[in-house]
């Protein structure tokens, strides 16, 4: 019990000494601002900058808006946490006067692995490391190359390009996108890609909603999320498990993955194998 107690301390020693060395640096475009850096290469780039320090993307708003351009973009190749103030702040209180941080094209790149964003505004997302974990973002088409074991929750993910999905991965494996709503900006009688995973595997999708387009799957599992207006177009050894589907949700008809229920005419598909488990239809 005493090496117990023993180990234990010095666990919590060591995290305590970690979270000490983490410096926080703020980067803000505004020439009048006090930050530490005006953009987030010059921050990665700096030598002061090492792995596990935190940099404050500071609301960048009103500069952007006389300065286009000037979002924050770059490519990260240090173990960093991202974080800005959150977004859709002035949707849920517009008396909250705090800017969001909008940024342009951010890269996860080699070296940047164990990296995590929170509180951003992303343009285009690019994943090309392991173990990035994404929070509270709003992200215009998330892109995930040869990327292992993302970690995507509460997010709005979604796409205003035309053929480009709110996700594309490729030959990536083993991502978990939980408590996001993933949809297509487009409108439904023109329908655009959702998801595309074509060439990945064991993507777990659970507690989203996924909305307004198409999705193209080889290989990933769906429990307890609700789809509106979608369709998958390919969709191939995947699992479905107690998801909820609108009326104008089209799975492939007489599509059974796993033996589960899921035509277009069943609102949900509860596993059948389950004990316990009962059919529900509308």
């Amino acid at each position: 019990m005493k090496n117990q107690v023993r180990h234990l301390i010095i666990l919590l020693l060591l995290a305590t000494s970690i979270c000490a060395q983490a410096t926080v640096w703020r980067i803000n475009p505004d020439p009048s601002s006090t930050a530490h850096f005006n953009s987030l290469n010059s921050a990665v780039s700096d030598a002061s900058v090492v792995n596990g320090d935190i940099l404050h993307l500071e609301g960048n708003q009103l500069y952007v808006a006389s300065n286009p351009g000037s979002e924050y973009q770059g490519i990260v190749t240090k173990q960093l946490s991202l974080i800005g103030p959150g977004y859709f702040i002035a949707d849920n209180n517009a008396s909250w006067a705090v800017e969001e941080a909008l940024c342009g094209v951010i890269t996860m790149s080699a070296g940047s692995d164990g990296s995590s964003l929170q509180g951003l505004i992303i343009q285009q997302l690019i994943i090309q490391a392991d173990d990035i974990t994404i929070q509270s973002c709003n992200i215009n088409t998330a892109q995930l190359n040869n990327a292992l074991n993302s970690i995507f929750n509460g997010n709005y993910i979604h796409s205003d390009v035309p053929g480009l999905p709110a996700i594309m991965a490729s030959f990536s494996a083993g991502n978990l996108f939980s408590y996001n709503i993933i949809k297509s900006d487009f409108a439904v009688a023109s329908p655009q890609p959702v998801i595309q995973e074509l060439g990945s595997s064991g993507s777990v999708y659970t507690h989203n909603v996924i909305a307004d387009g198409v999705s193209e799957v080889d290989d990933a599992a769906f429990s307890d999320n609700i789809f509106v207006n979608h369709t998958f177009d390919v969709i191939g050894i995947c699992t479905l498990v107690n998801n909820l589907f609108d009326q104008f949700t089209s799975p492939i008809a007489t599509f059974t993955p796993g033996g589960l229920p899921n035509d277009m005419f069943e609102l949900q598909n509860p596993p059948n194998s389950l004990p316990g488990s009962q059919k529900d239809t509308p």
